[in-house]
């Protein structure tokens, strides 16, 4: 089965109890095939995270069942695949904060 990646720039809601005003750069993988349902899901997840989106900077279908196990560059792919898989929800990537910048204020 397809889940969608989207990798994202965006920024903190400023009442948000993780990193309020802060700008991050993360990405997200979607356990569903379809696209227009994987971006609404993806979406509805970074609002879930109170992050406002800023850019989709990439984005892609991903099958981990179709990548070559026996490849150490697939690990990554593979076992964020079998998280998400096995949460049935949107799982975040480790997130890259930076402040925002001035003029956002």
């Amino acid at each position: 089965m397809k889940f969608w990646y989207f990798r994202f720039e965006g920024k903190f809601a400023e009442d948000s109890p993780e990193y309020p005003n802060e700008n991050v750069i993360s990405s997200c993988l979607i356990p569903i095939s379809d696209y227009t349902k994987g971006r609404s899901i993806f979406i509805d997840a970074l609002a879930s995270r109170n992050i406002n989106l800023i850019e989709i900077v990439e984005f892609f279908a991903i099958d981990a069942e179709e990548l070559d196990s026996e490849d150490e560059l697939n690990d990554f792919w593979i076992e964020w695949y079998k998280e998400t898989k096995a949460l049935g929800t949107p799982v975040f990537e480790k997130m890259y904060l930076f402040p925002s910048d001035v003029s956002d204020k």
